[in-house]
């Protein structure tokens, strides 16, 4: 609102030689004692031309101006009557207020739009099923979708792209596994795109009959040797590790069904297998915190780069 003695007007005062007044609005209350209009107060020293620039009548208290054209309420705000805003840019200057939610249905500046909601990171986890990595990740409603990224190594500067998911009700990634492989999902919303996932990732041992070294990288979801060897029934009968403080490897032994000195399994160990036939294990998960460490010992050591 805007009250004064005179040249009162809601958007301007006095317009005077040498100005120009285009595409703008007054709705405020405007009150004086002379010279007073709804948009302009006065004109004085041939003034510029005023074009497309409006102010209501009604919530003015002003039926005239010196320049400009009047519009009643229901003519200024959404839908907007045609004869209202005409060669407006509501492209890239003005935004028309449809919803009312921002100013009141009238016509706002586009800076004025509030900022778009940030993209969440999605909770990712993985899983392996035939032979397959399936990267899973939850719905996230207010996504236009998700990017899958992968490597072969976790601190690679080469992730590549592996998916452009553009459906949110996608939660899910597939492909077939190779000897390692590491993933991080994104989400996207527009333009915007979030940060990274956490990193899940598996790796891939084909074991073969006989003595097999495996790492066991992620974090495993077994507690004791005796559980390893319940995944593969029948096709191992010894598990060890390298006892650091005995200097010796300590031996599982399967006798009659039962497994003889069982040892609790830990992430980032070693173990060697006797395997009584191939098969494939996968060790899968999130990445841990920190790498697991190997500590040599004097003479011959196996050393597995699983991470590289």
């Amino acid at each position: 609102n805007v009250s004064g003695n005179s040249e009162v007007g809601g958007l301007v005062g006095r317009h005077t030689q040498g100005s120009t007044i285009t595409n703008s609005y007054s709705i405020g209350q405007v009150t004086g004692s002379s010279d007073v209009g709804g948009l302009v107060g006065d004109l004085d020293f041939g003034p510029g031309p005023v074009t497309s620039s409006y102010w209501n009548t009604q919530t003015s208290g002003q039926a005239t101006s010196a320049a400009g054209d009047g519009r009643t309420t229901a003519e200024m705000t959404y839908p907007y009557a045609t004869n209202t805003y005409v060669n407006w840019n509501f492209n890239v200057i003005w935004v028309a207020d449809e919803a009312g939610d921002v100013n009141n249905g009238y016509p706002f500046f586009v800076w004025m739009l509030p900022p778009p909601p940030e993209p969440e990171v999605p909770v990712v986890d993985i899983t392996i099923q035939d032979h397959n990595a399936i990267v899973i990740w939850d719905m996230l409603p207010d996504s236009d979708g998700y990017r899958v990224y992968g490597a072969f190594h976790p601190e690679a500067t080469d992730w590549v792209l592996l998916a452009d998911i553009a459906d949110n009700l996608i939660v899910q990634y597939v492909e077939e596994t190779s000897s390692r492989r590491f993933y991080k999902v994104t989400s996207y919303l527009g333009t915007l795109e979030s940060d990274y996932s956490e990193i899940v990732g598996y790796t891939r041992y084909d074991a073969v009959e006989g003595h097999n070294f495996l790492t066991l990288p992620f974090y495993p979801d077994i507690e004791m040797a005796s559980d390893f060897a319940a995944l593969y029934p029948g096709m191992m009968d010894q598990i060890a590790y390298w006892d650091q403080s005995a200097q010796v490897f300590a031996w599982a032994v399967l006798v009659d069904d039962d497994w003889v000195d069982d040892f609790t399994v830990e992430y980032g160990q070693v173990l060697m297998i006797h395997a009584l036939s191939p098969f494939t294990h996968y060790s899968y998960g999130h990445l841990p915190a920190e790498y697991p460490v190997y500590p040599l010992v004097w003479g011959l050591n196996a050393v597995m780069v699983n991470l590289n």
